[in-house]
């Protein structure tokens, strides 16, 4: 069975198409568990702190929380596209659209 041309350009088109979503899946999945972590965070060093009274586990919960700010911190395009702003250029250049923020180097 002989295969066409545009069979072979529709397949390319299909397996972009599904490289570019599974790495906006990706991102996606990463930035929700990211904000998972930080009100996880948040919400240790509140509950720790004025409820159980529990310094030990309110130290953990701070240490969590300055980690994960300190890696938000250490990717300038990712902090750029959080506050949507720009900080210069940068390989992957990322666009603020509809509240997301997409990468033209994907």
């Amino acid at each position: 069975m002989l295969r066409s041309p545009k069979h072979y350009k529709t397949a390319w088109l299909w397996l972009q198409a599904w490289r570019r979503e599974e790495g906006r899946f990706r991102r996606d999945y990463n930035d929700k568990l990211f904000n998972g972590l930080v009100v996880f965070a948040l919400a240790d060093i509140l509950l720790f702190r004025f409820v159980v009274r529990i310094s030990l586990a309110e130290t953990a919960g701070w240490i969590g929380f300055v980690f994960l700010q300190a890696r938000l911190l250490q990717s300038p395009a990712l902090l750029s596209c959080r506050l949507h702003i720009n900080l210069g250029p940068s390989p992957c250049h990322m666009y603020p659209l509809r509240n997301r923020c997409i990468r033209s180097c994907t």
